[in-house]
């Protein structure tokens, strides 16, 4: 059997395996958009996850019906590697860039304080958040918006804020991740970082920036590049900082999170064909 390159495609390329986009141990929540924005009939991811044992949440469900809705306007965004969220204006692939690729705040740009909102105990966000057209959201400081949640959980909106925030998911759905546990380590004594001392393994990089930098999500790699482009929510939970002041995002860090990237993603097209391996063992007669 022939089988399409595991590279980025547009959600409208019918050549591409849809099974491959699924994975034990990552999160489904993007897959399940992405076949939602390629017509894959939401019975079908279902069953797909229940043979691979990936259990599904009511949020990956709506991100299918998301990508459904992306498919019927007719909006073109990524496949697998998801570079670009939907409506970015900087069409840069992010493993093809370099850091002047994109776009600068203004001269002394700095952003607000007020950019944070109250969460509630399943940290789901207690009021819109994010800013649209015709509709700018009420945020407070983080001293507020912590007064207004009944425990304490506050997320913050990083849209215009000069610096973005590298999310590492090294203890998500339920397995360790050595490789991105590793990468972020490498850093978090020189940056501020946000962790849950009860939880290690998953935490939140802070890197300085005066430019306009995307959100784009890579569950092949277990981390999250949480831009400031566009409206994107980073919620703290029970996370505290190290207080180690923010470092400046530059040419060599970028780099190596290119370089990090590209080999996560090289492991994870060997794993699609694995994982299609074993699913036509089990479906041949």
């Amino acid at each position: 059997m022939t089988r399409p390159a595991f590279v980025v495609r547009v959600m409208n390329d019918k050549t591409l395996d849809w099974r491959t986009l699924f994975a034990k141990g990552e999160s489904p929540y993007f897959a399940m958009f992405r076949c939602g924005c390629m017509g894959v009939p939401a019975e079908d991811c279902i069953a797909l996850c229940g043979r691979l044992g990936i259990p599904l949440r009511q949020k990956d469900i709506q991100s299918w019906k998301d990508g459904r809705w992306n498919l019927e306007v007719k909006k073109p965004t990524s496949v697998l590697n998801p570079i670009i969220k939907p409506g970015s204006e900087n069409i840069v692939p992010i493993l093809e860039s370099k850091l002047e690729d994109f776009e600068t705040w203004p001269t002394d740009w700095s952003g607000t304080e007020q950019r944070w909102f109250p969460c509630n105990e399943q940290n789901l966000p207690m009021q819109k958040w994010g800013y649209a057209d015709g509709f700018s959201p009420t945020l407070y400081r983080r001293e507020t918006a912590q007064a207004l949640s009944p425990i304490g959980w506050v997320g913050q909106n990083l849209y215009a804020q000069p610096f973005i925030v590298i999310d590492i998911d090294g203890v998500g759905h339920g397995i360790e991740d050595k490789q991105v546990i590793e990468f972020g380590n490498k850093y978090r004594d020189r940056t501020e970082t946000w962790e849950n001392p009860k939880k290690p393994g998953s935490f939140h990089l802070y890197f300085d920036t005066d430019k306009r930098i995307p959100i784009s999500h890579f569950p092949y790699a277990k981390l999250d590049l949480m831009g400031n482009q566009k409206n994107a929510a980073v919620y703290t939970k029970d996370k505290v900082s190290n207080g180690i002041p923010r470092a400046k995002l530059d040419e060599d860090f970028w780099d190596e999170l290119k370089e990090y990237l590209q080999g996560r993603l090289e492991q994870r097209q060997r794993l699609g064909e694995l994982n299609l391996d074993e699913q036509e063992r089990r479906e041949t007669p």
